[in-house]
């Protein structure tokens, strides 16, 4: 349970600016970022102003467009240096892809949101499009990563978090009832791994398997994927059989490591 303690307005929407600005991926102007942030054109434009004088944004003075700073560079380099998951899952991650042909993600959970953290891709992939940006969220609905940890969680603690998350609709796969996803969650955890049939982009196919603290606490999951060419049922079970043999390993050899990580997970 989440224990609710004040929170500070102006630095709130400070932050929803910013990941405003990040998950639109392209420069902005100051109306668009008012609405969909909800703000008045004055509070938001003093609360951009603040973050260009900081470096977190910077201005077009000829378009006017607002975009990420430097400072935001800077600031994600010592995350991911300071990510020793990420050193020691490297090597497994990139045997996995030359193993398998595919791109290999690994996402790691925080708060309810699922953000990518690392991603190899082989050098015989087909698929160079499938290509997120490190520190992207990945929607919990719609994914093999993010079924997974839903599927961590209870039936009605995974219908709490879909209902303050959505569950927006990407194709015409993609799962928006409820009813649905429960029983989706139903059979991850019978089967140790989650599949994403073309729910999130038409032609994407990917599997997820969670990495879990000794605790039994979900912490991360590796995914493979790949285009619905690659993903055929003979290569799912082959991958799924790769994928799964790996966490396996990772739980038993790293559990008491990843119970030393905290990511408020609950």
């Amino acid at each position: 349970m989440r224990v609710q303690t004040k929170t500070i307005q102006s630095v709130n929407r400070a932050l929803e600016l910013l990941e405003a600005i990040a998950e639109l991926g392209r420069p902005v102007r100051l109306k668009e970022l008012s609405e969909r942030c909800n703000l008045n054109m004055a509070t938001c434009y003093h609360i951009l102003n603040t973050l260009v004088k900081r470096g977190w944004i910077v201005i077009n003075p000829l378009t006017k467009e607002y975009r990420l700073g430097l400072t935001v560079l800077r600031f994600s380099e010592a995350i991911l240096n300071d990510l020793t998951i990420n050193n020691r899952l490297r090597d497994y991650l990139s045997e996995l892809a030359e193993k398998t042909g595919t791109t290999v993600n690994l996402v790691m959970f925080e708060e309810d949101q699922a953000i990518l953290v690392d991603q190899v891709r082989s050098a015989q992939s087909r698929t160079h499009w499938i290509v997120e940006s490190i520190g992207r969220k990945i929607p919990l609905h719609c994914t093999a990563v993010g079924k997974v940890y839903l599927a961590s969680l209870s039936d009605e603690g995974a219908k709490t978090v879909l209902a303050r998350v959505g569950m927006r609709r990407f194709t015409r796969r993609t799962i928006t009832s409820i009813d649905d996803i429960i029983l989706e969650l139903e059979r991850v955890r019978k089967m140790g791994y989650a599949v994403n049939n073309e729910e999130r982009e038409e032609g994407v196919r990917c599997i997820a398997a969670p990495l879990n603290a000794q605790s039994g606490r979900i912490v991360a999951a590796i995914s493979l994927s790949g285009s619905v060419y690659q993903f055929k049922e003979d290569d799912i079970n082959l991958f799924t059989s790769e994928l799964v043999r790996l966490t396996h390993e990772l739980n038993t050899q790293l559990g008491v490591f990843f119970d030393s990580m905290y990511f408020g997970l609950r």
